[in-house]
């Protein structure tokens, strides 16, 4: 039994450092536990999830894989139950993502039926636990990372020549195997690098990613049905520059909807917002650091711009 509630126990001590895959549990989680004695094991946690439904295995180093029993996921609060030898140990845990994406515990709870085993809510110290690659934070932590907006510009050139003929849509039911071609358009591409994050999944940190393109033109642009375009729309006319945008007609279930080019907009700056909530998976929220770029001349693959704040 021993041997058992430390492995529980280690679930959310491996939960402390490990960055989320996804909006849910799904997959492998590693973490060592080091009991009172000093001594560390590895553990591996196992676990599928679907929907609020949880299953998994538990592997420590010695023994056959454990099953996991009446798993559920329940907005941040995860529960299972683990058999062992006659007896059924619960394990409850709250979790909480964190804006780089890391999923922390702030609730251990272990019970035998009705009796409560370990309680601790991390609120008074270590309490026996040891700190081992992860970290006790109060109310509130603060770690500094490197952020940068990285310009290019973009022509019909080389590789790119292909922005102006290579996206497509899929706009007919009746012929779901034809696409038809729009353009890309060239000029200034300012997109902002964020080293807090590890992967550009906006699904699950709305308008964060690791490096994410600014739209010059942000504001959601709807197709007939009263939906928002696919970001691979949407974003056609991200660059900044002095060019109009071009205009174009595209379909959706066999009917045509109309995309009106904008206006040229030549100043990118990061004081205006880029990211807007009716369509939360597209746009970047950026730091409002006073960043300004402006297109003053664009020919060719020539441009003249000047930064400043």
């Amino acid at each position: 039994m021993k041997k058992l509630l430390c492995i529980c126990a280690a679930l959310m001590i491996a939960f402390g450092t490990l960055t989320a895959r996804a909006a849910d549990v799904t997959g492998s989680w590693n973490g060592e536990f080091k009991g009172p004695d000093g001594n560390g094991f590895q553990i591996t946690f196992t676990f599928k999830q679907d929907g609020t439904a949880l299953t998994g295995i538990v592997a420590g180093p010695q023994g056959d894989p454990i099953a996991i029993s009446d798993g559920k996921v329940d907005g941040d609060k995860i529960s299972f139950k683990v058999s062992f030898n006659g007896m059924t140990i619960s394990h409850e845990g709250s979790l909480t993502k964190s804006a780089d994406g890391t999923v922390n515990a702030d609730e251990i709870k272990l019970t035998s039926g009705t009796t409560t085993l370990v309680a601790d809510g991390a609120e008074s110290g270590a309490n026996g636990w040891t700190v081992d690659g992860f970290q006790a934070a109060g109310a509130t932590m603060t770690k500094a990372y490197d952020n940068y907006y990285v310009a290019s510009n973009r022509t019909y050139t080389s590789y790119d020549q292909y922005l102006q003929t290579g996206p497509y849509n899929f706009g007919f039911a009746s012929k779901p195997d034809y696409v038809e071609h729009f353009p890309y358009q060239d000029g200034l591409l300012v997109t902002y690098w964020d080293t807090s994050q590890s992967d550009n999944q906006t699904a699950v940190h709305p308008g964060s990613g690791l490096i994410l393109p600014i739209d010059a033109n942000p504001q959601t642009r709807y197709n007939l049905t009263g939906k928002p375009w696919r970001t691979t729309v949407q974003g056609y006319d991200a660059t900044f520059g002095l060019q109009k945008s071009d205009s174009f007609t595209l379909h959706v279930a066999d009917q045509p909807s109309y995309v009106r080019g904008q206006a040229a907009q030549p100043l990118f700056d990061d004081t205006k917002p880029y990211w807007f909530a009716d369509n939360p998976q597209y746009g970047v929220k950026l730091p409002a650091a006073g960043v300004k770029i402006k297109v003053l001349q664009q020919k060719g693959t020539d441009m003249k711009v000047r930064v400043f704040s």
